[in-house]
């Protein structure tokens, strides 16, 4: 599995040795994780003092890691982990949407898909999974909702165009009329009988 790559460590701290590799393999270790056997379900971290001594043994050094340094390195990871999790979580967004556009699946239908699916998680009590879920369809409805309303400017924007353009048309109607029922007026060959019947045409009066 592929993580983001961590800061370098200060020379000093005891976990300056290790590889990123296993600096991540240590924080699995640590904090919840899925079950390499069953992945709808996740396994709890070990105790601070089993990581500790996993990593003493990696390191080959005599000294156990005390929990003052241990949790120095936690606090060290942490943010990291949380910069991660974001990677992954939009990693997973553009999978997603990406099943999605080759099936035809609608932007609803996986938000509650991933909105039923966080549920079920929380009350397994898998609060990580959850908020990932729950993350990834807060993204998508974000993304549905705006192209909806970009959907919805256009319409008004084409109904006012289209408003508009029938106004005008209209007006311009209305000025060849006006300018037939002046032109009947001004000829003075017409009778006033024929006057009148020439300007009820131009109306489209009998």
């Amino acid at each position: 599995m592929t993580h983001i790559p961590l800061r370098t460590p200060r020379a000093d701290s005891w976990w300056a040795p290790l590889s990123d590799a296993e600096l991540w393999d240590l924080w699995t270790l640590y904090t919840p994780h899925p079950d390499p056997t069953d992945s709808a379900k996740r396994l709890p971290g070990l105790p601070w003092q089993k990581v500790a001594e996993i990593a003493q043994k990696r390191l080959k050094r005599d000294a156990a890691i005390e929990h003052g340094p241990f949790y120095r390195w936690v606090a060290w990871m942490r943010p990291q982990a949380a910069n991660d999790r974001i990677v992954r979580i939009k990693a997973s967004q553009l999978e997603v949407q990406d099943i999605a556009d080759r099936h035809n699946i609608t932007d609803e239908t996986i938000v509650n898909a991933l909105k039923a699916a966080s549920m079920d998680s929380f009350m397994a009590d898998d609060t990580v999974e959850a908020n990932r879920l729950a993350d990834m369809a807060a993204k998508i409805q974000e993304s549905l909702l705006k192209r909806q309303e970009l959907s919805l400017k256009e319409r008004a924007q084409q109904t006012k165009d289209e408003t508009l353009k029938l106004a005008r048309e209209k007006f311009e109607a209305a000025e060849k009329r006006l300018a037939a029922v002046q032109g009947a007026v001004d000829e003075p060959q017409l009778s006033d009988a024929e006057r009148i019947a020439k300007i009820k045409s131009i109306f489209g009066m009998r």
